[in-house]
C-alpha cells in the first residue's frame, strides 16, 4: 500500500476535485486501501481510473500511466468488449467481464496474463451513480491450461490424418507457430556422424523466409550451443539484440537468422543422442515461459513419434507394396498364360498379349515391329493404344535409324532399351523429333533375334516421359518370352489346321447338311449348311445328342435309320417330314453312311421345294382334270338341244314355226358355246401378255347399268336380291371399257350361282384419294380359307352342290384378275367360311379426279 498510497490528495489531483468534497468517494478510497484483492474505480462523468497496488498487474503495460485517465482511453483495444459491461454498472446492473487478455509487464515470465472483471455502481453522496467499481481476480492458469488442452487435442487431430513425415513435421510446425504466436517454427534433424542438421520442415508467418531443405553446420549453430542441446537442454534467448546468454547457454555461431529477435530451442533425444531440434523464432522481443517450453517439448516428442509411426508405417508399405509386386508380377504371368493358352493364330496372341501388358502398366501403345535387318526397315501390322494416342499399324515401312543409331545398335545386340525420356536421353535427343510424331515420349524395346539378326521388337509407348521400374520391365521381359513361345506353337498348329480346314471348307461349301455322330449318337461335327438347315448355332448342337436336341426324333423314322445303319453296316436313304408346331412343314432327304470309331455320317438336303412343286402339279393335274370334265359337261349341255333342234329341221312338213323355234334353240345354245370359247380365248392371250387395252377416262358408275343387264336373268330366275351402293362422286378410272364389262358380270354371277336362291347380293363402289374399289358381298355357301386364297386361281370351283348344277368352268374369276391386274389393280377373296356367305374385292388406281368430273356422265340411282 505504501508503494503505491491512495490518498484523498492523489486522488484529488487524478479527478481535479477536492477529494473531501464527496464523502462516498472517500469511502470507496478507504475501502479500496484495505482490501487485498485488485479494485479499480472509474469515478466522475470521464470515469476516470482510480486503483490500488493489487491492481497494477491487470493493468500490465499501461500502469502507473493509467492513474487518473480515462478509462475508455487506457482499454481503447478492449473497449468494444469492456464499454458495454461499464455502460450496464453504470445503469445499476452488476456485470461480469471473464478472460480478459492483458500484456504482461516488464521481468514478468509470460508475455500475456488473463483476468476476469466484476462490474458494479459506485454511487456519489446524492445516492446516484457516480462511476463503475471492478474488482478482478486473475484466470491466467486456467486459460493457459484450457489453451493447451484445446491445442494438444487439435495436434493430436490433425496429425492423426497425416501419414507422409513432410506432412507431419509441416503441420507441427504450423500448429506450435499460429499457438504461440511465432514469427517461424523449425523441425531439424541431425544427422548420424556428422555436426550437421537439416531442416526437414518449417512453418513462416510471413515475416521470415523458409528454411525447409537447408542443412546448418556448427559453424552456423555454434559450438557452444550445439553442446547444450547435446546436453538436453533448452536454448532461450528472449532478445538477441540485449542478451547474449539465457540459462548460461550461449549462441555463439554465426546467426544465419539474421531477422530474428527471439528464440527457443528445444532438443529431442532418441537412443541416447541428440536426434532433432524444433526452433522457435520471433522477430521481436519475447520472455519465453516454461509453459511454452514445455508445450514446446511436448510438441517435438509427439512430432518425433508422429514421423517415427510415419517412417514404420512407410516400411511396411514398401514391404507390402514388394509383395505386392510379387504376387501382380505372378498373377500377371498366370492371366497372361491363361490368355494365350486358347489362342491358336498369330495376331490374335499379339493383340491379346499386347492388350493385358498395355492395361496392366497404363501405356499408351503396345506394338510389334517387324524388321527387316538385311535392309534396315520396319514395319507395324497391328498395335494397341488406350484411344488418346494415335495407331500407327499398316503404316509404310520406316527406316530403323530413323529412330537412333545407338538404340538400334543395343537391340541388335539382344539388348533391352528403356528410355524415361526421349528428349533428354543422348542416345535419342538427336531424333526426337521422329518419336514426337508418333506420340512417344518415354518407351521401352525388347528385341528378338532370328538366325543373329533382328527380327521382330517389341515396343511399349508412353505419351509422357515415365522413370521405368524394374517391375515394368520385368513384365515386358514375362510377355515377350510367352509371346514368342506362344507364336512358335501358333505356327506348329498352322500346318495342322490347313490339312483340317481343307476338309471343313469341302464340307461347308457343300449344297448339303452334314452331320457326323460318335458312337453314342452325340454330334461330333456339323457344317454351316446343317446348321441353317436345322436352324441352330454350332454351341447348341456340337457335343449334344441327337436325342436332346431333337427330343421328338428318338421313336420315329430318324432313329430306325441310325439303328439300321448301325446294325448293317450299310448306307440307306429316307425322306423325313419334320412337323414344326406353328410354322411350315419342311421335307428332308436323309442319307447315313457308316464312320470310322461306330459314328455315323448323315447328309440331308432340303427338299422342301420340289415336294410343295409336287403337290402344286397334283393340284394342277386334278384342276385340270376336274376343267376338262366340266368344260366337257357344259359343251355337252349346249350340243345336245342344238342335235335336237337339227332332226326337228330334217323332218318333212315342219311347221313354218316350228322350224323358227329349232333355228332359236341353235342359235342360243350356239352363243353359249361361243361364249366359252371367248373366255377360254381371253384366259389364253392375258396368260401369255397379248391383251392390248384401249384406255380411256371412265366413271365406273356408268359400267354398273350394263353389266347389271347381262346378269339379271340369272338373278331373277335364281330369285335374288340386288342391291347397289355407289357414290355421289365420280369414280374415275383410266381403263379399258369393253374389259372392265367382263369384270363386273363375272363378279355378280359367281355371287349368283353360289348363293341359294331367294339370296341377297350387293355390289358396294367406293372412292378414295389412291384408288377406286369394287366390293361384291353374298350371304350364299361361303368358302373354306384355303379356296379363299386360291378363289382368283384357273379352274378354282367350290363343290358342286344339288341345287347348283350350272357352276361354270371356273374361268370366270381368272379372267377378271388377269383383267385387273393388266389395268395395275388387285383382287381379294374373303368368308368367314362355309354357309357365311363371301366378298369379292376389286381395287383399281384411280385417274386424275379433274379429269374424271370433266369427263363423267350422270350415275344411275342407287338400287
Amino acid at each position: 500500500m505504501q508503494e503505491w498510497p491512495l490518498d484523498g490528495e492523489r486522488c484529488a489531483a487524478a479527478l481535479g476535485e477536492p477529494a473531501q468534497s464527496n464523502q462516498a468517494l472517500l469511502t470507496l478510497l478507504g475501502l479500496m486501501r484495505r482490501s487485498g484483492l485488485p479494485t479499480l474505480l472509474a469515478w466522475g462523468p470521464e470515469l476516470r481510473l482510480l486503483y490500488n497496488e493489487p491492481f497494477a498487474p491487470v493493468l500490465g503495460t499501461r500502469h502507473p500511466d493509467a492513474f487518473g485517465e480515462r478509462m475508455q482511453d487506457v482499454w481503447a483495444d478492449a473497449w468494444t468488449a469492456m464499454g458495454p459491461a461499464v455502460q450496464r454498472a453504470l445503469g445499476g446492473e452488476a456485470c461480469t467481464l471473464t478472460d480478459v487478455p492483458v500484456p504482461a509487464g516488464p521481468g514478468s515470465r509470460v508475455a500475456r496474463r488473463w483476468f476476469t472483471l466484476s462490474f458494479t455502481t459506485a454511487y456519489g453522496d446524492d445516492g446516484l451513480g457516480a462511476g463503475v467499481l471492478a474488482v478482478a481476480s486473475e484466470t491466467t492458469e486456467h486459460v493457459a491450461l484450457e489453451r493447451r488442452n484445446a491445442f494438444e487435442l487439435l495436434l493430436a487431430d490433425e496429425l492423426g490424418t497425416l501419414t507422409t513425415r513432410a506432412e507431419i513435421a509441416r503441420e507441427a510446425c504450423r500448429l506450435l507457430g499460429v499457438h504461440l504466436d511465432a514469427s517461424r517454427v523449425s523441425y531439424l534433424e541431425t544427422r548420424a556422424g556428422a555436426d550437421t542438421a537439416l531442416v526437414v520442415q518449417d512453418w513462416t508467418a510471413g515475416e521470415l523466409p523458409s528454411q525447409a531443405g537447408r542443412e546448418l553446420g556448427v559453424g552456423d549453430l555454434g559450438t557452444r550451443a550445439m553442446a547444450q542441446l547435446r546436453a538436453g537442454r533448452v536454448i532461450r534467448v528472449n532478445d538477441f539484440a540485449n542478451e547474449h546468454h539465457v540459462h548460461n547457454t550461449a549462441w555463439d555461431g554465426d546467426i544465419v537468422f539474421a531477422e530474428t529477435r527471439s528464440l527457443l530451442a528445444v532438443p529431442l533425444f532418441r537412443g541416447g543422442g541428440l536426434a532433432a531440434v524444433l526452433q522457435v523464432d520471433g522477430t521481436s522481443a519475447r520472455s519465453w515461459t516454461d509453459d511454452e517450453v514445455a508445450l514446446a517439448t511436448e510438441l517435438a516428442q509427439r512430432t518425433w513419434s508422429a514421423l517415427e509411426a510415419a517412417a514404420a508405417q512407410e516400411r511396411r508399405r514398401l514391404g507390402e507394396q514388394e509383395l505386392h509386386s510379387a504376387a501382380a508380377r505372378q498373377s500377371f504371368q498366370l492371366e497372361l498364360a491363361d490368355l494365350l493358352r486358347p489362342l491358336t493364330q498369330a495376331e490374335p496372341i499379339i493383340a491379346a498379349a499386347s492388350t493385358l501388358l498395355g492395361r496392366h502398366l497404363g501405356l499408351s501403345r503396345v506394338l510389334y515391329a517387324e524388321v527387316d535387318d538385311a535392309e534396315g526397315l520396319f514395319r507395324v501390322r497391328s498395335d494397341w493404344t488406350d484411344g488418346r494416342v494415335p495407331s500407327i499399324a499398316r503404316a509404310a515401312r520406316r527406316k530403323l535409324d530413323d529412330f537412333g543409331p545407338a538404340i538400334i545398335a543395343a537391340l541388335r545386340r539382344g539388348e533391352t532399351v528403356a528410355i524415361d525420356d526421349v528428349q533428354r536421353d543422348p542416345r535419342t535427343a538427336t531424333c526426337a523429333g521422329a518419336y514426337e510424331q508418333v506420340g512417344v515420349r518415354a518407351l521401352v524395346l525388347l528385341p528378338l533375334l532370328q538366325g543373329g539378326r533382328l527380327g521382330i521388337v517389341l515396343n511399349l509407348h508412353q505419351a509422357r516421359p515415365r522413370a521405368w521400374r524394374e517391375l515394368d520391365l520385368q513384365r515386358a521381359r514375362d510377355m515377350a518370352e510367352r509371346t514368342w513361345l506362344a507364336l512358335d506353337a501358333a505356327r506348329a498348329h498352322a500346318a495342322l489346321r490347313a490339312e483340317r480346314d481343307q476338309s471343313r471348307y469341302v464340307l461347308d461349301t457343300i449344297g448339303e447338311g452334314f452331320l457326323l455322330l460318335d458312337r453314342a449318337c452325340r454330334i461330333v461335327q456339323i457344317n454351316a449348311e446343317g446348321l441353317r438347315l436345322v436352324q441352330l448355332g454350332a454351341e447348341a448342337a456340337i457335343g449334344r445328342t441327337v436325342w436332346d436336341v431333337w427330343p421328338g426324333v428318338r421313336d420315329g423314322a430318324l432313329a430306325g435309320l441310325h439303328q439300321q445303319v448301325v446294325r448293317t453296316g450299310q448306307a440307306a436313304a429316307m425322306e423325313y417330314r419334320r412337323v414344326q408346331p406353328g410354322q411350315q412343314d419342311s421335307w428332308l432327304e436323309v442319307r447315313a453312311l457308316p464312320a470310322l470309331n461306330g459314328g455315323v455320317a448323315v447328309f440331308y438336303r432340303d427338299i422342301g421345294k420340289r415336294k410343295r412343286a409336287e403337290e402344286q402339279l397334283r393340284e394342277a393335274d386334278r384342276r385340270k382334270d376336274e376343267f376338262l370334265a366340266t368344260l366337257a359337261h357344259e359343251l355337252r349341255n349346249p350340243l345336245a338341244p342344238i342335235a335336237t333342234a337339227a332332226q326337228m329341221l330334217a323332218l318333212p312338213r315342219l311347221q313354218p314355226a316350228d322350224a323358227r323355234r329349232a333355228g332359236a334353240v341353235i342359235a342360243r345354245q350356239a352363243g353359249h358355246i361361243s361364249h366359252l370359247v371367248d373366255e377360254l380365248l381371253d384366259i389364253s392371250r392375258i396368260k401369255r401378255g397379248v391383251v392390248a387395252l384401249k384406255r380411256e377416262l371412265l366413271d365406273l358408275r356408268a359400267i354398273v347399268p350394263e353389266a347389271v343387264e347381262q346378269v339379271q336373268p340369272l338373278l331373277e330366275s335364281r330369285q335374288h336380291q340386288l342391291v347397289l351402293d355407289l357414290p355421289p362422286v365420280a369414280a374415275p378410272v383410266h381403263a379399258d371399257r369393253q374389259r372392265l364389262v367382263q369384270v363386273l358380270p363375272n363378279l355378280l354371277t359367281n355371287a349368283g350361282r353360289y348363293t341359294p336362291p331367294g339370296g341377297r347380293i350387293t355390289l358396294v363402289l367406293t372412292v378414295d384419294p389412291a384408288q377406286v374399289t369394287i366390293a361384291v358381298r353374298d350371304n350364299g355357301i361361303g368358302m373354306t380359307p384355303q379356296l379363299a386364297a386360291t378363289a382368283f386361281e384357273l379352274f378354282t370351283q367350290a363343290e358342286r352342290s344339288s341345287d347348283r348344277v350350272n357352276g361354270g368352268l371356273g374361268i370366270g374369276l381368272a379372267l377378271v384378275r388377269g383383267i385387273v391386274e393388266l389395268h395395275g389393280g388387285s383382287v381379294v377373296a374373303r368368308s368367314d367360311g362355309p354357309g357365311r356367305g363371301s366378298e369379292l374385292v376389286v381395287l383399281l388406281p384411280r385417274a386424275d379426279r379433274a379429269r374424271a368430273d370433266a369427263a363423267a356422265p350422270a350415275a344411275p340411282a342407287p338400287r
